[in-house]
Order: C-alpha cells, then structure tokens, then sequence
C-alpha cells in the first residue's frame, strides 16, 4: 500500500504522503516521494503538515488499537469533526 501512495504522490494524484515508523527508523523503506519520519506523530508535527488545510480536510486513518486511540484523541484536540474521520482498526483484539 505505501509504495501505492508513493506513486500517487508522484504521479500527483495525490498532494503528500507521510509514514511515521515507531518501531524503526523506516531508512530501508524506499519511497520516492514521501516523507518519512521515526517516533510517534506528535500534534505540533501534524498542525505543521497540514498546516492551512486543517480546517477542511479528510481524514484516513486505519491500525492498531493503541495508534487509533491515540490518533482519535489528537483530532479531538484540534476539534476535527466526527464526520470527517473514516478509520478501520485492525491487529488483536484487546
């Protein structure tokens, strides 16, 4: 999937693509055309990604239970509208 969005971005179907890697630096991952960052998402990081577009953008988000918890809580911080929110959790249930 993430060499999928690679291309989108390059192809500019796509504005940018960005991979957070928590468990390793992600410096063997080969992508072109994403930003690629190691550790959490921090909210200062993401208000400074989205920077004018906050206010109207979508989101998509899916993973873990501890990522979406934690992602959930970050766009309730910033006052994202539910409706705007499409997520699919996945790994063990807890």
């Amino acid at each position: 999937m993430k060499y999928h969005i690679d291309h989108l971005v390059g192809e500019r179907l796509v504005d940018a693509a960005h991979v957070f890697y928590t468990r390793c630096s992600g410096k063997n991952v080969q992508l072109k055309n994403t930003t690629i960052y190691s550790g959490r998402l921090s909210i200062d990081t993401f208000k400074s990604i989205l920077k004018d577009i906050l206010d109207d953008a979508e989101f998509y988000f899916c993973g873990p239970e501890g990522f979406m918890t934690d992602f959930e809580r970050m766009l309730d911080l910033l006052c994202i509208d539910k409706s705007r929110r499409h997520s699919e959790r996945f790994g063990p249930a807890t």
